[in-house]
């Protein structure tokens, strides 16, 4: 057998052979080392950059980010940045503000949340587009600024969620998105809060409890989607909030589910569009400084006509006028509506036995009207106490005053004013939607059939 084989094979090799292995051993090793040193080099400068043209570096309690172009998200992307940063060998406790230089056009998931101290003003630069979700929530941050010319359209979900110490914001009108509680909770934000003339939707819980936020809901000039522009509870407990609201004219929804509830800064009157398919539950409910809703008088929305669900204006109780001369009024969509001075209801109009809990009807005879799903007529009087006027024949739309078909219109006398009552009783009017869409369908099917026939050699 030949000994190189063999368990004893070392035994035969030379002292210089050995000297030769060992020495190329030593260089291997040494080579190893050298990789991995500039591979930890490599590294740490990686953890000096945010994005391909994005660096960062952090002097003095200031960290200053620089370059172009998007944030990259961190390599254990369910962890914020002040992970990442602290594997580069930086403490993130130490940065106490941020300056974004122009450049920079995506804030990315999770970038500062995990920043304890960060605190002050953050000036955004003009070059941001987006800044994702979570980015600051829970900071310390006390005003965000954006300039003249920003070009942001998205604030990500719960973005600055929980800043309790934030005070000042503007929003520009490039914005277009503000997405779910993205300033959820913060309790001492002041704004003001206008709306961008470029907003698109506000999602679900947006400013939900910032009761110190002062602004205006004005809607009506705005681009925001007709289908479900306003979230469900998005100004939820916003009771800093002044002003009539307004909405644009072709909306579909004017809010989900507790919207605009215990706003009771809102004043003024409600206008519903003819386009407006509902009102949710509890979608005003609790704005006391409204004083009136003016509903259509026809509706022309998809499914069946304008449908006011259950609570949607429980406890308004500084409404004094509702008219509703077509539409749906569900359970107690008034409910407690106790200082009512005037409600029109037209006869195309459909309502629930207790649209109006709380408040009293009485006939013409000044019999109380127990089921006031049968309600039709203008009814004026004192708070909570409601009588059914009477119209002359002059008023009437044919030669029975009191019954038959309604009038078309109206003028009763309420507090010494002569108010008009236009349209009153009109009928609900014909859904487009129910000729359009078969229409719409057919044309469709023709075309298609047309166009398969073409394609036939």
């Amino acid at each position: 057998m030949n000994d190189n084989c063999s368990n004893n094979g070392y035994k035969n090799l030379s002292s210089e052979k050995m000297i030769a292995i060992l020495a190329v051993a030593v260089l291997t090793v040494s080579a190893l080392a050298v990789v991995c040193i500039v591979s930890s080099d490599t590294d740490a400068d990686r953890n000096e950059s945010m994005g391909y043209n994005l660096h960062y570096e952090v002097k003095d309690g200031v960290m200053t980010i620089s370059g172009t172009g998007e944030m990259e998200e961190t390599k254990h992307g369910a962890y914020p940045y002040s992970w990442y940063i602290k594997s580069g060998g930086y403490d993130p406790s130490e940065v106490k503000s941020i300056v974004f230089e122009e450049g920079i056009t995506m804030i990315s998931v999770r970038s500062f949340c995990g920043f304890p101290n960060l605190t002050g003003e953050i000036v955004f630069p003009n070059s941001l587009e987006k800044i994702n979700d979570y980015a600051f929530k829970g900071t310390k941050i006390t005003k965000i600024t954006f300039k003249e010319g920003s070009k942001l359209t998205k604030i990500g979900m719960s973005a600055f969620e929980g800043c309790k110490n934030l005070k000042e914001f503007n929003l520009p009108d490039s914005l277009s998105t503000i997405e779910f509680s993205a300033f959820k909770d913060c309790t001492n934000l002041e704004g003001p809060f206008t709306v961008p003339k470029n907003l698109y939707t506000i999602q679900n819980d947006a400013f939900n409890n910032c009761s110190k936020m002062k602004g205006t809901l004005d809607f009506s000039q705005c681009k925001m989607s007709p289908f479900s522009p306003i979230g469900n509870r998005s100004f939820m407990n916003c009771s800093s909030l002044t002003g009539e609201p307004k909405f644009p004219a072709d909306a579909w929804f004017l809010g989900g589910w507790n919207t605009f509830e215990n706003c009771t800064g809102l004043t003024g009157t409600i206008v519903i569009g003819q386009y407006v398919n509902h009102i949710s539950e509890e979608c005003f409910k609790g704005c006391t400084g409204l004083t009136g809703v003016q509903g259509p008088s026809i509706s022309t929305t998809v499914g069946g006509g304008l449908k006011i669900y259950a609570t949607a204006f429980e406890g308004c109780t500084g409404l004094t006028k509702v008219s509703f001369p077509v539409g749906t009024l569900n359970d107690d969509s008034f409910k407690g509506c106790t200082n009512l001075k005037s409600v029109s209801i037209g006869k195309s109009a459909s309502l629930s036995s207790n649209v109006f809990n709380g408040v009293e009807f009485y006939d013409d005879s000044g019999n109380l009207i127990t089921d006031t799903g049968a309600l039709d007529g203008v009814y004026q009087g004192t708070e909570g106490k409601l009588y059914w006027v009477e119209p002359t024949a002059d008023d009437a739309s044919d030669d029975d005053a009191t019954g038959g078909k309604m009038r078309e219109v109206m003028v009763i006398t309420i507090d010494g004013e002569n108010v008009e009552v236009s349209e009153y009783g009109a009928d609900s009017g014909l859904n487009i939607w129910m000729i359009a869409t078969p229409i719409a369908f057919i044309i469709g099917a023709l075309a298609a059939v047309l166009v398969m026939r073409a394609k036939k050699p």
